[in-house]
Formats: structure tokens, C-alpha cells, sequence
């Protein structure tokens, strides 16, 4: 199928399994109120990660591939503030926190490494 090409990408891959980690840690969430918006909008600043990098793959322009990226990179870290947040409620244990921020940390590292390689 021609339309799996970003699929090759370890950048999306990389991004992929961060928002997978953060779907199973998010469905461990207290119920509280002040959780469950963190844990809403942790999931959403998740989803856009690996969604920006299909998106921009689809049009395959070097400055339009390369502005996706930058948009999945801001929304990586949101994410990051999300899950320092998450911790610091109680929301989550520190075992989570720390998987959490290793899995983020590297997709935000994969995002600037193929930003700076990438024709400006």
C-alpha cells in the first residue's frame, strides 16, 4: 500500500510507541477532575505527535515535511509538560513518569535531528 511510506520513518515509529505508552499509563488515571484534564489533554498533545509527522509525510515538500515536523516537536513538548504535571498530581507513579519522559525525550531528539538535516 503506497500510502505506508511514513510507516519506514523511525522518527514516526519512535512516536508511535511514545503515544501507545501514554494511551496504557493515561488509562491508570485517579477519576479526579484536575486528572482527567491532564490525562485529556496529555492524550491529545500525544495523538498530534505521530499524526503532524503522517500529515507533513503526505505532502512531501522539504519546507512543508519539515513545518509538520516543527509542529509535531512543539506538541512533543507539550506532552512532556503534561506528564511533569501528571507526576507532580499524583496522577502518576514515578516508574510511569520516568518512561514517560525517556520515550518523549527521544522523539523530541528523532524531530530535531530530521529538522536540522532537512533542506530549510
Amino acid at each position: 500500500m503506497q500510502g505506508q511510506g511514513y510507516r519506514k520513518l523511525a522518527v514516526w515509529q519512535k512516536a508511535h510507541a511514545f503515544l501507545k505508552l501514554v494511551l496504557e499509563v493515561s488509562r491508570h488515571f485517579p477519576s479526579t477532575r484536575e486528572a482527567q484534564i491532564v490525562r485529556a489533554q496529555l492524550v491529545r498533545a500525544a495523538i498530534s505527535v505521530p499524526a503532524n509527522i503522517v500529515e507533513g509525510y503526505g505532502g512531501q515538500c522539504g519546507r512543508s515535511f519539515v513545518r509538520y515536523l516543527k509542529v509535531s516537536r512543539g506538541s512533543a513538548w507539550e506532552a512532556d509538560y503534561w506528564i511533569l504535571l501528571a507526576e507532580e498530581i499524583g496522577a502518576i507513579d514515578r516508574a510511569s513518569y520516568n518512561a514517560l519522559r525517556r520515550s518523549c525525550g527521544e522523539v523530541i531528539a528523532m524531530l530535531t535531528a530530521a529538522i536540522n538535516k532537512a533542506p530549510q
